[in-house]
């Protein structure tokens, strides 16, 4: 099992409270004050089980969860010596253990109630895009390695055709990114299908479809014929489409390489008539 182990030592915290006493019988004395008392040192220990879990999303369960404060930094006002040391004496002994109760029970709570709830609500599918551009992507948890000195996490990163409910059919290839500013040893990774899959489910749409809409008078200065065979307002359409998937590739001896294969025609659409390539 993937178990991290790990102690939060930078806790920081304080006790207060105030007090009151009063001698019933003769000579009738009393005294108040406050008493505040924060840990020296200490640490909550902690172990982790990171998995995946059966939504899709990674599942953290607590394996161990142990706090553990006993040295006080206490301080009372009023004279009292001996109410100081009562309470130096409770801290030692009951008070210290209902702290480090109450903080593994709060611990146990966060990890156990609210870092699993947010972990639940982050969606497995994602929406990117709109009309025929749009792609649903498979963003659930495929594996996760998990270490005391790292922790690894897999997407399954699988797109879909929102329009056909296709699979993109384009596998996986990571494209290693280096950035400078970063400390040595750290690698960002890429998944080319973040740019093949969208140039697939665009082309099979026909997003990469276009026709431009003109007159024929606005051509005769550049095709003189078309003013002797037709009205100056017959539209003169230009079709513009892509005549295969475009491709994007990358490696290191030439980078990014994005290639598009269009073909352009022109034709004149008389109204009632059939259309005529120009």
């Amino acid at each position: 099992p993937n178990i991290v182990t790990g102690a939060m030592t930078t806790i920081n915290f304080s006790v207060s409270a105030g007090w009151r006493w009063k001698r019933i019988h003769h000579p009738h004395t009393s005294d108040h004050g406050t008493m505040s008392a924060k840990p020296k040192n200490g640490a909550v220990n902690l172990a982790l089980t990171i998995g995946v879990g059966k939504d899709g999303n990674p599942k953290v369960d607590l394996t161990s969860c142990n706090a553990a404060f006993s040295d006080y930094d206490i301080h009372v006002s009023g004279k009292v010596s001996w109410l100081y040391n009562l309470f130096i004496s409770l801290f030692s002994k009951t008070l210290s253990k209902t702290i480090n109760k109450t903080m593994t029970d709060t611990m146990r709570d966060v990890i156990t109630k609210d870092i699993a709830e947010y972990i639940g609500s982050i969606p497995t599918i994602e929406y990117v895009g709109g009309g025929n551009s749009k792609m649903n992507i498979d963003v659930t948890t495929s594996d996760v390695e998990a270490t005391d000195v790292y922790l690894s996490v897999a997407n399954k990163l699988q797109i879909y055709n929102n329009k056909t409910g296709e699979i993109c059919p384009h596998k996986d290839a990571l494209i290693p990114i280096y950035v400078d500013e970063y400390p040595a040893g750290f690698q960002l990774f890429l998944a080319d299908t973040a740019f093949s899959c969208p140039l697939w489910v665009n082309y099979n749409n026909g997003v990469f479809m276009y026709e431009e809409k003109s007159t024929a008078s606005q051509w005769a200065l550049y095709i003189p014929p078309i003013a002797k065979k037709y009205d100056a307002n017959t539209p003169i359409l230009i079709d513009i489409t892509a005549t295969q998937e475009p491709t994007f590739t990358i490696n290191k001896g030439d980078g990014a390489i994005m290639k598009f294969l269009m073909e352009g025609k022109i034709y004149a659409a008389p109204e009632g008539q059939n259309r005529t390539y120009l």
